[in-house]
């Protein structure tokens, strides 16, 4: 009898030994995964952080573009609205005029002597002759027409140089509107470059943001 018990309570201890060296090393390998578990979470959690960081900047940076676009455009449309600007669009509905008072002393000729008063004048209404003007010099517009010739030659070249620098400031306003207008296209145009690239920053941002939180709720199941 004392034999038996001694024989059955040596496989007993034995077979406690054996759960309590199997059960420790499931407690281990589960140690393990939870602080693999953790560290992943960790990562996690700071990577959603840095992408959250990322949005609030690159979305400040979209709505800096976009406010940016409206002003470029809001210059835009004052610069065509200017009077010479409106010329430079639509010369036909807005011709370009200029005018000049002008009394012009001749002295050399004594037949001739005294004070001329005339009013020179140049006017652009239609796009052909304004793009003729905008290439070429006022001299060049008068010498594509026939001028009156009198005996008078210093009254006659006189009028003529007036008439010449009327064309001249005429086509120096419509320079500067064009230059004006080109120069606000240019920065709508690289305004709207510029928002198209921080909306593709905010859609990449997003993106990524979303895969972290999928990420997260993946680690969580």
């Amino acid at each position: 009898m004392l034999a038996e018990y001694e024989r059955r309570k040596g496989i007993l201890d034995t077979q406690l030994s054996e759960l309590e060296k199997n059960g420790g090393a499931a407690l281990a390998v589960l140690d393990a995964q939870q602080a693999r578990l953790l560290e992943q979470q960790t990562r996690n959690d700071r990577a959603i952080s840095e992408a959250r960081n990322k949005l609030s900047s690159v979305t400040e940076s979209l709505n800096t573009a976009r406010n940016a676009l409206t002003r470029a455009e809001q210059q835009l449309t004052q610069q065509k609205n200017t009077p010479d600007g409106k010329t430079i669009v639509s010369p036909e509905k807005f011709p370009g005029r200029s005018s000049t008072n002008h009394s012009i002393v001749v002295s050399g000729d004594p037949r001739f002597a005294g004070t001329i008063k005339i009013t020179t004048s140049a006017v652009i209404d239609n796009r052909a002759n304004l793009n003729y003007l905008l290439t070429h010099s006022g001299r060049n517009i008068l010498n594509d027409r026939n001028p009156v010739v009198t005996e008078d030659v210093e009254g006659d070249k006189k009028i003529y140089n007036a008439e010449v620098a009327e064309w001249d400031k005429l086509r120096h306003r419509l320079l500067d509107a064009r230059n004006k207008i080109t120069s606000a296209e240019s920065a709508v145009n690289s305004a709207r470059n510029n928002l198209s690239a921080r909306t593709n920053e905010q859609k990449n941002a997003n993106d990524a943001l979303n895969a972290l939180l999928m990420e997260k709720e993946n680690i969580r199941n």
